[in-house]
């Protein structure tokens, strides 16, 4: 018997969500997709590719291109194939699709591959079968509004679908793309959907009124998938945000408010929240970090403070921390792409 349920609430908002699939917009999306599914289902799908033959450079590059069409993900370049070599990007791109070892085997052979996080994953899966395979994003998924006991039950029951015996074995964020395909195919059984980018869609416009207005919903969408290698990142590397900073854990789970992205000690012992913007708004970021500190400073009885880290300044958010004292700060990432003739 099933452990992940979602609540009465959450059942009619997405029922409610269901409804903006019926909008112009929507079903010109949708006829997009319809068509760039014809072309990414091509070139996965191939016998040329299924018996060993690598995709060359320009025929990746016309695959992401098509596979924008369902997600604008930044991490669809050519540093893909150029910093795991072509070669070991086609042979795990190959086995992640059309392998005979167990499904969480593949995923996990894949994650190991530099600059693959759940939404690149899940953006190749869906575009060699869309009525298969779940897309999953942080950015859709917090739309929801899922709590800590709905994703534990979410990943018991993947540990039992996917005959998971060793838990151990794989990577963290292999769990954690398994837990959530149990989610996502939940939503797409509850609303009788025929594909999983129908299940993005409307989960995409229920984020996008929340926003304010499409071109800022569409920046943090586009930035999310970025945010999240950076948040991988910054756990094995946590000491650049701040000398002497010691990382507790990686989307540390409360159980009673919601995960914390990173909950770091400083130099002096003391906790330190660390949150990414990841598409929020900005009151909202604000005050999930603000709870989370709350959290931290009732069960640790500690001196506890708050960051955030966004890719740009935003003002609204700046005024939004100013009477804060400093108990939250802002910090910056950028991201920096350099177009050579040769390395």
């Amino acid at each position: 018997m099933a452990e992940f349920k979602f609540t009465p609430e959450q059942i009619e908002n997405l029922r409610l969500w269901k409804n903006s699939l019926s909008s112009e917009e929507a079903k010109n999306w949708y006829e997009e997709e319809a068509k760039a599914e014809i072309q990414t289902r091509a070139i996965l799908n191939s016998e040329d590719f299924k018996q060993g033959k690598d995709l060359t450079p320009e025929k990746l590059d016309d695959l992401f291109g098509y596979m924008k069409h369902f997600s604008a993900n930044r991490n669809l370049t050519n540093l893909l194939y150029k910093n795991n070599s072509i070669e070991e990007f086609n042979k795990e791109l190959r086995n992640l699709i059309h392998g005979t070892d167990s499904f969480p085997s593949r995923v996990n052979n894949f994650f190991r591959l530099k600059g693959i996080g759940i939404q690149t994953l899940s953006q190749f899966l869906v575009s060699s079968d869309p009525s298969k395979y779940p897309f999953v994003t942080s950015q859709t998924k917090e739309a929801i509004q899922i709590n800590s006991e709905q994703d534990q039950a979410a990943l018991k029951d993947a540990t039992q679908i996917f005959n998971i015996t060793d838990k151990e074995e794989l990577l963290e964020r292999t769990l954690d793309y398994l837990r959530d395909c149990v989610i996502f195919q939940a939503i797409k059984e509850l609303l009788g959907l025929e594909k999983y980018n129908l299940v993005n869609n409307l989960l995409w416009f229920a984020f996008a009124q929340g926003e304010e207005g499409p071109e800022e919903a569409m920046k943090s969408y586009g930035s999310i998938s970025i945010e999240n290698d950076l948040r991988d990142y910054l756990t094995e590397n946590i000491f650049i945000l701040e000398k002497g900073f010691s990382l507790v854990g990686k989307e540390y789970d409360t159980r009673e408010v919601g995960k914390i992205d990173l909950l770091c000690k400083d130099k002096q012992g003391n906790h330190v929240v660390v949150e990414l913007k990841k598409g929020r708004e900005n009151d909202k970021v604000v005050g999930q970090t603000l709870r989370y500190v709350g959290w931290v400073k009732r069960n640790f009885n500690t001196k506890v403070r708050g960051i955030i880290i966004v890719n740009e300044p935003d003002e609204r958010l700046s005024y939004a921390v100013e009477p804060l004292n400093g108990l939250i700060k802002l910090k910056f990432y950028k991201v920096n792409f350099e177009i050579k003739d040769s390395f």
